[in-house]
């Protein structure tokens, strides 16, 4: 798997189901190859199989999800750890 980085997150009402339709929709990937999706404020990350042709990649970067283009490309910066200050609470 590959990671991705998508001009789309958390600030455009993005949700994991809008992603992968319309990845999987755009580039012809079924719904079960898709690995993880982080949604950021800004942007996503997924995780889709490695080795994409560039023509499934400008197929995706055309599609739009709540109203924004996906803007695709490869995700270079290092995995993100979730550490002691997370903004998540722990459960009970």
């Amino acid at each position: 798997m590959t990671r991705y980085r998508v001009a789309v997150g958390h600030k455009d009402g993005i949700k994991p189901g809008q992603l992968v339709g319309a990845l999987a929709n755009e580039g012809g990937i079924e719904g079960n190859r898709i690995g993880r999706i982080d949604i950021r404020n800004a942007f996503s990350v997924v995780e889709l199989p490695s080795g994409l042709p560039s023509s499934i990649l400008t197929k995706m970067a055309r599609a739009r999800v709540g109203g924004r283009p996906l803007e695709i490309s490869e995700d270079r910066a290092p995995r993100r750890q979730r550490d002691d200050d997370s903004d998540r609470r722990a459960r009970a």
